[in-house]
């Protein structure tokens, strides 16, 4: 059996951060989509949406988080199939960075490792293909020095 390696508190602070916009969408009504998890199907076509912030990223289609440091980005329904992730990492100035990220079940049932490396100079467009991924909702957890980039596509 697989022990998760991403144990951290940002789990609780994830999982406390989903609850109170549940909260703030049950007081404000259906107009208030944000509290709601991106949704990704597996078929690599739609709109780009941009950043970590709350709410729904796309409703089909490609979704990209990017961020420095160490973050968990918001939650993202997935439908069962195979994803791309195409991610990018640049270090904060001239002196190397560690980066390591997962995507990774809110369940903690499923996690794929996406990298654990040593950025010396800026990276783009690595690919990582996850066959076999159940549906569920999922993030991506991310360890790092650096600044990051993340683009999870659903293929056909």
């Amino acid at each position: 059996m697989r022990m998760p390696v991403f144990r951290s508190m940002r789990r609780s602070t994830l999982a406390l951060a989903l609850i109170g916009a549940l909260i703030v969408a049950a007081c404000v009504g259906p107009a208030a989509s944000s509290s709601q998890p991106a949704t990704v199907a597996p078929t690599g076509s739609g709109s780009a949406a941009t950043g970590a912030s709350p709410g729904p990223a796309s409703s089909n289609g490609p979704i990209t988080v990017e961020g420095t440091g160490a973050d968990s980005s918001d939650p993202i329904a997935l439908t069962a199939g195979t994803y791309v992730v195409v991610w990018s990492a640049s270090p904060p100035s001239t002196t190397a960075c560690l980066h390591k990220a997962a995507l990774e079940s809110t369940s903690e049932e499923h996690l794929y490792e996406l990298m654990n490396e040593r950025i010396t100079k800026p990276v783009k467009g690595q690919r990582v293909v996850i066959k076999g991924v159940p549906a569920g909702i999922y993030y991506f957890d991310v360890n790092s020095e650096c600044a990051w980039q993340f683009v999870l596509t659903g293929q056909p």
